[in-house]
């Protein structure tokens, strides 16, 4: 900012150049008067700027670049990079506060910090970041704008099981399905095994393959906290995830049997659903418009004739392609609008074509032999099924029951609920064998994958699929009471946050310190099993890995542009000096010249 002297030079340099003007237009001799003006002018403004406090200024781009290392790095890699970079900090993230590797500790060069902002404070806004490694944890990404601007340098996913996804409650005697994949970047033989009440009830074996994906499903006798194992068994060693579910007591579904004769298929199949407590109604033609009704664990009722009202009372219907096929067009009508808004439909088959309008969208193909299909052997060997015609699934259509060469069961969304086509149809063969296992693990998968959605009879939630053991977790429940509800825990009591949305919702944050089953009581209680830290590390890495390439760019851009520093310096005053005395002289020279 200009001073008071600044001011006054400024303001008496003006009245000076103004007076020798005034002076020069009065002045008798003409000659050279451009010039001298010209000269005046320059001298005059040549004396103000001694005086005043002249500047300029200049860019410069700074080629500063930060590298922060995370888990997944190693001596080979970090070498590579310092040499290709000029990096002006290099720092290692500890963020799991695990032994630092040697290679780290042993390089000068890199510091070890264990939180991000003092990464960023180290390196202002403007510094070329590269990370590399898994990355940082998946919620550093949203807690500032700095990070984002980073450029992430992937490295190879971790060996171990990089994802998995299991229904953390089910109902007893609903299959257990468990699917993820095995990430296997040495390419060795590994053998993926389920390991229920200590005992292998599962297994999956590969060989040279770098990305191993696996299924498994088992029935979890008994009800209450389960946890099952999983194992990759390696020649370097073997990994072991747990699985936690929890076995609620089962909820009959309701069942109607709808069969175009008495048959054995469905003398044997309702015998076993009333076995397993079903509520269930047969309703078997005996002639065209003549029924026989059966009920087995619920109240007697006659079925002449479907109803609306009827049919909402019911979870599932199971129906042969010809049963269906016999209904009148108001029973078809009205069983396909109760399907649309949630009943499930299963249909058996033994034709090579559609007999009713529910079957119409699947397409068939003759085996011409019986297939084996692996999957409804539950965890027993393969058995051979009666079925002579495969299902060929379209878009829109999941297979259910499969081999390598054929698919016995497909199912298809329609509307709220689901149709599932099954070629089954001599499965009471395996009850007259002896084979008990089989029949109820393939029924009920069929009729898992086709019953009514149960409703959700437990209002909580959590914002972490794999809760840690000294790290928040974020809780959601229902309760629909004025007050400020109270939920007990093992280390303590928290008090839940109102919704602002939703005024029934509360949300809380709680600090689990013990591994294992937890209870959360409130209105209701909720089991949660708490891992351990070590716990599913490969699946966590690679959350990390993902968040790092979506928030951040991949590859490394070489000429970054880096950060602009602009800097004032003032203006050599003898610039000045030196039109001052030129100016003067040309004056002087001139005024001697012509005798003034």
């Amino acid at each position: 900012m200009l001073s008071s002297f600044h001011i006054i030079a400024a303001c008496c340099c003006t009245l000076l150049l103004l007076l020798c003007l005034w002076k020069e237009t009065r002045r008798t001799n003409r000659t050279h008067r451009t010039w001298r003006i010209l000269a005046v002018t320059v001298a005059v403004i040549s004396l103000a700027c001694l005086a005043l406090p002249l500047k300029y200024y200049k860019s410069r781009t700074l080629q500063e670049r930060a590298l922060l290392l995370t888990d997944g790095v190693d001596a080979a890699s970090l070498a590579r990079l310092k040499a290709a970079n000029g990096y002006t900090s290099i720092m290692w993230l500890d963020r799991k506060h695990a032994p630092v590797p040697g290679f780290i500790t042993a390089d000068p060069a890199v510091r070890v910090i264990h939180d991000l902002q003092t990464f960023t404070e180290a390196n202002p806004v403007g510094t070329d970041i590269h990370i590399t490694g898994y990355g940082p944890a998946a919620s550093a990404w949203t807690s500032g704008p700095q990070l984002k601007s980073a450029t992430y340098i992937p490295v190879e996913a971790p060996e171990g099981f990089t994802g998995c996804d299991w229904p953390r409650t089910i109902r007893a005697s609903q299959l257990l399905s468990i699917e993820g994949v095995y990430s296997n970047p040495s390419r060795a033989g590994t053998t993926i095994r389920l390991h229920a009440s200590g005992k292998v009830v599962d297994s999956l074996q590969q060989v040279d393959s770098s990305s191993i994906p696996f299924r498994f499903r088992y029935m979890l006798p008994g009800t209450g906290p389960a946890v099952l194992e999983l194992t990759a068994t390696r020649s370097s060693g073997t990994i072991l995830e747990k699985i936690p579910v929890m076995v609620l007591p089962a909820e009959p579904l309701r069942v109607l049997m709808l069969a175009a004769s008495p048959d054995f298929e469905t003398k044997f199949l309702s015998a076993w659903l009333s076995d397993q407590v079903y509520p269930l109604t047969v309703r078997s033609t005996i002639s065209p418009g003549k029924y026989i009704t059966r009920s087995l664990n619920s109240r007697a009722v006659t079925v002449n004739q479907l109803s609306a009202a009827f049919l909402s009372n019911m979870d599932l219907v199971i129906a042969g392609d010809l049963a269906l096929a016999q209904l009148t067009p108001a029973e078809s009508g009205l069983l396909r609008n109760q399907v649309s808004e949630g009943l499930g439909l299963l249909v058996q088959t033994d034709s090579n074509r559609a007999l009713s309008s529910f079957a119409a969208p699947f397409d068939f193909r003759s085996l011409g032999q019986s297939a084996r299909f692996p999957e409804i052997a539950g965890q027993t060997e393969p058995m051979p099924a009666a079925a002579a015609y495969s299902i060929s699934p379209s878009t829109g259509q999941r297979r259910v029951i499969t081999s390598k060469s054929a698919t016995a069961a497909a199912s298809r969304l329609e509307g709220r609920g689901r149709v599932v086509l099954t070629t089954l149809t001599d499965t009471y063969t395996w009850m007259l064998e002896g084979r008990k296992s089989a029949y109820a693990s393939l029924w009920s998968r069929l009729i898992d994958e086709a019953a009514r959605p149960a409703k959700n009879d437990r209002q909580w939630s959590s914002n972490e699929a794999f809760p840690i053991a000294g790290a928040p977790v974020g809780i959601s429940f229902m309760d629909n009471g004025d007050s400020i509800p109270r939920v007990r825990t093992s280390n303590g009591n928290i008090y839940p946050a109102r919704d602002a949305v939703d005024p029934a919702r509360w949300w809380a944050t709680w600090w689990p310190v013990s591994e294992g089953w937890n209870d959360l009581v409130a209105a209701d209680t909720c089991a949660v099993y708490v891992f351990g830290k070590k716990d599913w590390m490969a699946a966590g890495y690679t959350r990390d890995m993902e968040a790092s390439l979506f928030y951040a760019t991949g590859k490394v851009q070489d000429g970054s542009p880096g950060r602009t520093e602009t800097t004032a310096y003032p203006v050599p005053p003898w610039i000045f000096c030196l039109l001052l005395f030129v100016s003067l002289g040309y004056l002087w020279i001139e005024a001697r010249k012509n005798g003034d």
